[in-house]
């Protein structure tokens, strides 16, 4: 029993730092985003950070967690390939619909959320990564099920790095602003799926079961409620202050709110 409660805690440790991660990348790009951009942009991503945490919910139908429960009902590969490509062609086709229709819609959505059309086409980019990330619980439940928590964590320091390089040279050495943020996260999402897809493809197969599907659903599609409180609890906060003050001043607070976070 020691044993299992070593390797536990042991994978808890592995995982707990690539999760980390993210918020350390926020923290250390700081000096960047105060010298280099506006409170106004600041508070542009502060929203599309909003948007990103409650659309990736959707994307994913809850159908992240369904994969890791029914993949241990497989019998066979045949039986993974089936899961697996199920639940990716179903995602592929729904999601890609629900971006294209979001894509139509972006100077809407734009005005709706920072009360101009400007950031129509941040806007798109921010959606076709958002259709990228959706995918990324993929390999990394490949290798959580396989007990495999350092490519894990390789994975995410993997990612964490190349976005804060590229947003670097976009931001800094290009001068794109909020552009620059969101396409450097887009740029790095495509490597990453090109990275990672050596851990999914063998997965993957032309084949469809509507029976695989009805059982992730069931599974999955109750978690998204959920999932939306969570997110409204930690991060509503910012799209609330945007109805009452200006962006400037919803920037200067996720500067404040990102050393807690980082903590």
């Amino acid at each position: 029993m020691f044993h299992h409660f070593k390797r536990l805690f042991k994978s808890l440790g592995i995982y707990g730092l690539g999760d980390a991660a993210t918020s350390l990348l926020n923290f250390l790009l700081l000096p960047v985003y105060t010298r280099y951009l506006t409170p106004a942009e600041y508070g542009v991503i502060a929203l599309l950070v909003v948007l990103e945490a409650v659309v990736k919910i959707l994307f994913r139908w809850g159908v992240d967690g369904a994969f890791m429960r029914l993949y241990y009902d497989c019998s066979d590969d045949r039986s993974r390939q089936s899961l697996t490509s199920t639940i990716f062609f179903f995602m592929l086709v729904l999601n890609g619909g629900l971006v294209l229709i979001a894509t139509g819609s972006a100077p809407w959505l734009s005005g709706w959320l920072f009360g101009t059309a400007d950031q129509a086409n941040i806007l798109r980019l921010a959606f076709l990564n958002i259709f990228l990330i959706s995918f990324f619980f993929l390999p990394y439940s490949v290798l959580r099920i396989r007990e495999q928590p350092k490519p894990v964590v390789a994975l995410a320091f993997f990612r964490s790095a190349t976005v804060l390089v590229t947003r670097l040279l976009l931001v800094i050495g290009v001068g794109l602003g909020v552009l620059g943020v969101v396409l450097a996260d887009l740029l790095v999402s495509v490597v990453f799926v090109v990275v990672s897809s050596k851990w999914v493809l063998p997965f993957l197969r032309v084949t469809f079961s509507k029976d695989v599907l009805r059982d992730a659903l069931k599974f999955g599609l109750p978690k998204l409620p959920h999932g939306f409180a969570h997110n409204a609890i930690a991060l509503s906060d910012r799209y609330l202050l945007s109805l009452f003050v200006s962006i400037n001043q919803v920037g200067v607070y996720l500067i404040g709110a990102t050393f807690g976070l980082a903590l």
